[in-house]
């Protein structure tokens, strides 16, 4: 809850202040038609409100009846915008010590094309949203740095609200924009040191520590300073001038380090670990350009190029989006079913009340007996709610993943208990069935004879892979210690002749058989390069239990024989003995008869 909690509150206080905007093209804005850096002028538009009052860059400003929310709106290199056009502004300017009075009438506001602003609200929209489901569904230090690092991007224009909002709420959000704009950055360098395929090499790690701490210290001069000034302890001047350093010089910084660091976990990384990642990078890299490009350009740049710049933010959630979807980056299969099956209940419970109310109240015209009617409902669906859930789960994860479904049920109810098993039967089970049913590159079966494991069947291995394993090595030992399928590292497998390529061992899946270890298996990832998820691996696991079983089969087929060996060679034993009984006898009888005679 507290998580849930923390989510809401952000994402509110975020989606607060953007989704007024949608509201833009039926509610333009008024512009004065000038900008402004240090309450200087320092551009004119022509034909607008300020170009025919005379305004001239240069001259400097200084609010005369203006309201108090615009010294919490900064106009810096942004044209100066009013909540609708008409709305009225008055300014004294002053340029070489003489000074005049100005009364500006806004006129509509028309420097960017009317669908950029609510095509920017919906993707800050959908930024934040997706990080906090994300956050909510998989909590991790990739999705928590995912989310803090998607709050207050600027995506959205953010116009309408600081010039409606209560100014208390103007200024808790600015205080809140400059907090998180330095702690975004740290964020995400969080997120790209998260990337990869655990566990991570420690220099992740190392420079997790490192950067992210730094460059919460290189914005900290902008935060004191921002937060000095709405308190009107410092003049505009200083204000600016930690912004523009902030945009200027930390902004590029981030941006190289970002990239630099992208572009290491990219050479690190293999198949589709290497694909998920280029797509981030893909995404950060017209982030971090657009964001670097903000703080560089002219003050004079027109607003239009500065919203196209803020609308390419939105690349990045896009790319991210892709990597989730297409290369799994995070594991969605568990939130898409998990939703939609909360979903169809909700509907299902929402449904029979709304039935019910309308049946009595209506039909009836007896809202006692709906009253009951609604109680006994309720008692009811609580008591199956377990039941309902489970069958919703079982029919969207027929619906949704057929082919994972079919693998589970097709690996599931192989013939391990047959009156006929063999050896084959067992590794036809554990390698050839999983390769067809997941589509995986290669699988290999090693079993455990004259104290090494030894290799007995494979698929997509050939003779130069590694062919046996000793007992005493690190990978043996630590399959010693599992009972379940686990994911390879590199640590285990860096010394050991593996197939290479989409066909390199991804889970190796330990058997025993009366807690020794009895066989061992490895499955590569699946044919196109896709790392199996967490589902599939569960899967490989109840393989484990159904061999297990076989191999004790074996083991008492094994057992049954020797001992029908050992009953033959006793019932051969005894009669040789009785023959040799009878042998001694005769010829015993031999012996009295000779000397009688």
């Amino acid at each position: 809850m507290i998580r849930l909690a923390i989510i809401l509150v952000l994402m509110s206080l975020d989606l607060s202040f953007a989704l007024p905007d949608i509201v833009r093209p039926v509610w333009p804005l008024g512009d004065l038609g000038f900008s402004t850096v240090t309450n200087t002028v320092s551009g004119v538009v022509p034909n607008r409100p300020a170009a025919r009052a005379h305004l001239q860059a240069g001259e400097s400003l200084a609010f005369a009846s203006s309201e108090e929310r615009f010294r919490f709106y900064d106009p810096s290199s942004v044209s100066f915008v009013l909540p609708h056009p008409g709305a009225r502004a008055s300014f004294d300017v002053e340029r070489d010590g003489t000074s005049r009075h100005l009364m500006l009438i806004a006129d509509p506001f028309a420097q960017t094309p009317g669908w950029l602003a609510p095509l920017r609200v919906l993707v800050e929209t959908f930024w934040i949203v997706l990080a906090a489901l994300l956050v909510w569904q998989r909590p991790s230090i990739l999705t928590w740095s995912f989310f803090f690092f998607s709050l207050f991007k600027k995506v959205a224009p953010i116009a309408l609200a600081p010039l409606l909002f209560p100014v208390g709420l103007v200024v808790i959000h600015h205080v809140a924009f400059e907090l998180f704009a330095a702690i975004s950055q740290s964020a995400a360098i969080v997120f790209i040191l998260s990337l990869g395929r655990p566990p991570l090499p420690r220099w992740h790690r190392v420079a997790a520590f490192v950067l992210a701490p730094l460059f919460v210290i290189l914005n900290l001069p902008s935060i004191i300073s921002n937060l000095l000034w709405y308190l009107q302890a410092i003049p505009h001047s200083v204000f600016d001038f930690s912004n523009s350093a902030v945009y200027g010089i930390i902004s590029p910084l981030w941006a190289v380090v970002a990239l630099a660091l992208l572009g290491a976990i990219y050479a690190e990384n293999r198949g589709r670990d290497r694909q998920q990642v280029a797509w981030v990078f893909v995404g950060f890299a017209i982030y971090a350009i657009a964001h670097a490009a903000v703080g560089l350009l002219p003050p004079n740049t027109p607003l239009g190029v500065y919203a196209l710049l803020w609308t390419a933010y939105g690349i990045l959630p896009i790319c991210v989006a892709y990597a989730i979807l297409k290369y799994r980056l995070i594991d969605v299969s568990f939130f898409v079913s998990r939703g939609l099956a909360y979903g169809a209940i909700s509907s299902l419970v929402i449904g029979s009340f709304a039935l019910i109310d309308w049946f009595f109240s209506k039909e009836l015209s007896d809202r006692r007996v709906g009253t009951f009617a609604e109680i006994v409902a309720a008692i009811a669906l609580g008591l199956s709610l377990n039941t309902v859930n489970k069958r919703i789960d079982e029919t969207i994860e027929r619906l949704l993943f057929q082919r994972k479904h079919r693998a589970d049920e097709h690996l599931r109810h192989l013939g391990w208990n047959a009156p006929q098993i063999s050896p084959e039967v067992i590794r036809t089970n554990l390698v050839d069935e999983p390769v067809r049913a997941l589509d995986l590159a290669s699988a290999a079966l090693f079993e455990y004879a004259d104290r090494r494991l030894k290799l007995v069947h494979s698929s997509g291995w050939t003779n130069s892979t590694m062919q046996s394993l000793r007992t005493d090595d690190l990978l043996a030992l630590r399959s010693q210690s599992e009972r379940t399928a686990y994911v390879l590292d590199e640590l285990l497998t860096r010394d050991h002749a593996f197939p290479t390529g989409s066909a390199k061992p991804d889970v190796a899946l330990p058997i025993f058989v009366r807690n020794e270890l009895t066989a061992l298996a490895f499955y590569s990832g699946h044919k196109h390069g896709e790392h199996l998820d967490a589902d599939e691996i569960r899967i490989l696991t109840t393989l484990a239990t159904g061999a297990s079983t076989g191999y004790a089969q074996l083991e008492a087929h094994r057992l049954e024989a020797q001992v029908e060996f050992a009953h033959n060679e006793a019932r051969h034993a005894v009669a040789e003995a009785q023959i040799l009984q009878l042998e001694n006898q005769q010829l015993r009888e031999n012996i009295a008869v000779t000397r009688s005679d």
